[in-house]
């Protein structure tokens, strides 16, 4: 297995500047073998009216071994599969009313697999409610669609919550430390 070893450095500054400076080694290791791709889809939950065609988009999936990768979308509404379909970026009509569930798996040439969660997608006999189209996080593509903004997930998050959560208790131990700082020093 090849490691590599990298420094990352935290600085924060309290309202007084102040800095508290954090600093942690990661190292990562390249695993030896066939390791399974990592499905994504990089639109996320929506919601829309009866008739509207949406966008599906799976190119931030990946293979950590550069395999090619095969995609298989699945479409399900009231448990029972609607639609499936074969591509990287699908587009679906919904002609009937209610909530979907989306999930995208890929396979890699030795037949290992990733699974999304599903995602939700709620038709509705009512109106659409539409914003501008978002900044599509890859080149030459669309990623706009009739979206309820409260449904909305940001693309293509990789990023778990846990290290976000993280990274804020970190923040916040550094901030701690520069006020206990100033109180010892009077």
């Amino acid at each position: 297995r090849d490691a590599d070893t990298y420094t990352v450095q935290l600085t924060v500054l309290d309202q007084f500047g102040t800095p508290a400076t954090l600093e942690k080694a990661i190292t990562v290791i390249t695993p030896v073998g066939n390791l399974a791709p990592m499905a994504i889809i990089a639109t996320g939950p929506r919601a829309a009216g009866v008739g509207s065609t949406l966008t599906f988009d799976g190119r931030l999936s990946f293979d950590p071994n550069g395999d090619e990768m095969t995609f298989l979308w699945t479409f399900t509404l009231d448990g029972v599969i609607v639609d499936t379909m074969t591509d990287s970026v699908v587009t679906k009509l919904f002609d009937v009313a209610g909530t979907y569930t989306v999930v995208l798996e890929v396979k890699d040439d030795s037949g290992l697999a990733g699974v999304t969660d599903p995602e939700i997608v709620i038709i509705t006999a009512g109106g659409l409610i539409f914003e501008p189209p978002p900044s599509d996080p890859l080149p030459g593509g669309s990623s706009g669609e009739p979206v309820d903004s409260a449904l909305q997930r940001p693309a293509g998050r990789i990023c778990g919550f846990g290290m976000i959560l993280s990274l804020f208790g970190s923040l916040a131990g550094l901030w701690s430390m520069g006020i206990a700082r100033r109180r010892v020093r009077g």
